[in-house]
């Protein structure tokens, strides 16, 4: 169960943030905050499940132009992954009792 909320590599999602970043319209921004922007969803990414990542990276662009707010990101993410942690939590619950 532990594993279904596992992170994705770093790699993978470095290499899917780029991807996304090209392939939506974002603000004119300069390479630096672009690269920061890319690192802070790196980072925070790094705390979903890796399968529910890479369905927001690889399916948000045919949906949406524009590159996802972090908002829209949990909006995607959230309620593909409660049902899980709470499984994980009644599990651990229960294995601990």
């Amino acid at each position: 169960m532990k594993q279904s909320l596992s992170p994705m590599p770093r790699d993978e999602l470095t290499r899917l943030l780029a991807v996304l970043r090209v392939t939506t319209r974002a603000k004119n921004e300069s390479a630096a905050i672009v690269d920061l922007q890319l690192e802070v969803y790196a980072q925070k990414l790094r705390e979903w499940p890796a399968d529910v990542v890479r369905a927001l990276l690889t399916t948000w662009n045919e949906a949406n132009d524009f590159w996802p707010t972090w908002h829209e990101c949990l909006a995607f993410m959230d309620p593909k992954t409660r049902k899980r942690r709470a499984l994980l939590e009644v599990l651990q619950e229960k294995l601990a009792s």
